[in-house]
């Protein structure tokens, strides 16, 4: 099941998600993780991944499931690649296992509120490095 074509708004929200400022000017909050299971838990997120990575940024569906699973849509110039994984909520942020990204390998990520108007949120690596921008569908 490709998330995507299932929400065919993604891309048109992906856009206007993409135009929001970013930097200093916005309010910037890191959520507990009482406010990511409030805010984010049981909602489709569109945005991009790799932000500091040496790779290309893709449009993102993601979502977290109430369920503990998380689902993931990567729009490539060539497919969408899916995956899929198990989420926990940690002390910081969160944490997740994918079936194919990193290997199985679990990461743990904060997640930061961007604005009060537009909200996005951004997701930071363990190491501090920004990992994904997105926000609510």
């Amino acid at each position: 099941m490709f998330i995507l074509s299932r929400f065919p708004h993604t891309l048109a929200g992906l856009a206007i998600g993409l135009m929001l400022p970013t930097g200093s000017a916005l309010a910037t909050d890191m959520l507990s993780p009482q406010q990511i299971s409030e805010q984010l838990v049981g909602k489709t997120l569109v945005g991009r991944n790799h932000l500091s990575e040496n790779k290309p940024s893709w449009p993102i569906v993601l979502q977290f499931k109430p369920d503990g699973t998380m689902a993931l849509d990567v729009r490539t110039n060539k497919e969408i690649w899916t995956d899929t994984g198990r989420w926990h909520l940690s002390d910081t942020g969160y944490c997740v296992t994918w079936a194919k990204y990193k290997s199985g390998q679990e990461q743990c990520n904060t997640v930061q509120r961007q604005g009060d108007t537009y909200r996005t949120y951004r997701t930071i690596h363990a190491d501090g490095s920004p990992s994904m921008e997105l926000r609510v569908q």
